[in-house]
């Protein structure tokens, strides 16, 4: 049985809906583990502790799949090690964080957050990264960007919104983790 660790989105919690539903539609093929995370993101250096948090997680659990919704995926691009499936990420914190988040973050904030975003992802990364688009979404889509930087091939578009809906994470997220699955068994996952 693997273990997949699932990074929920900003205002969410541990054990969320998302979470909770792949793991009631995995029972007996993968564990779901989905710790909280810090959603006081007015400040940059607690988006970096998050990051730390997945990857000192990854490690000590033995975790072989990441996914992630929204602000969680744009933690779970700083992994680079494993198989990963973004749900309509957050790419650009920097556009998001004062636009839709009722914050109080400074200017020197968003300019870290930028220097975050413009880093050099690993090559043999951008292969193992899978991206679920809403075509609905309503806070905002990233979808372009995605495809500047990882696999075209690796993009999955879907009728829904910003937080999708448990057909959706039933139809189309938990088949992409088999199939993840699927591949990479045949390479020693």
């Amino acid at each position: 049985m693997i273990k997949i660790l699932y990074i929920h989105g900003y205002g969410s919690m541990g054990n969320s809906r998302t979470a909770l539903e792949i793991g009631r539609n995995m029972i007996g093929k993968a564990e779901v583990f989905s710790p909280a995370f810090s959603n006081d993101l007015e400040f940059s250096e607690n988006a970096k502790k998050n990051i730390e948090k997945a990857k000192e997680f990854i490690l000590k659990n033995d975790i072989k799949l990441v996914v992630a919704s929204s602000m969680g995926a744009f933690t779970a691009t700083f992994i680079s090690s494993i198989p990963t499936i973004l749900i309509n990420p957050c790419l650009k914190p920097s556009e998001q964080l004062d636009q839709r988040i009722a914050l109080n973050i400074s200017s020197e904030e968003i300019e870290k957050y930028r220097e975050m975003e413009n880093r050099i992802i690993p090559e043999e990364y951008k292969t193992m990264v899978y991206g679920v688009f809403a075509n609905n979404d309503e806070l905002f889509s990233y979808k372009s960007l995605f495809e500047e930087i990882y696999d075209k091939e690796k993009i999955f578009t879907i009728e829904d919104g910003h937080r999708i809906s448990t057909e959706n994470i039933r139809e189309v997220v938990v088949p992409l983790i088999e199939q993840i699955i699927n591949t990479h068994n045949t390479q020693s996952f």
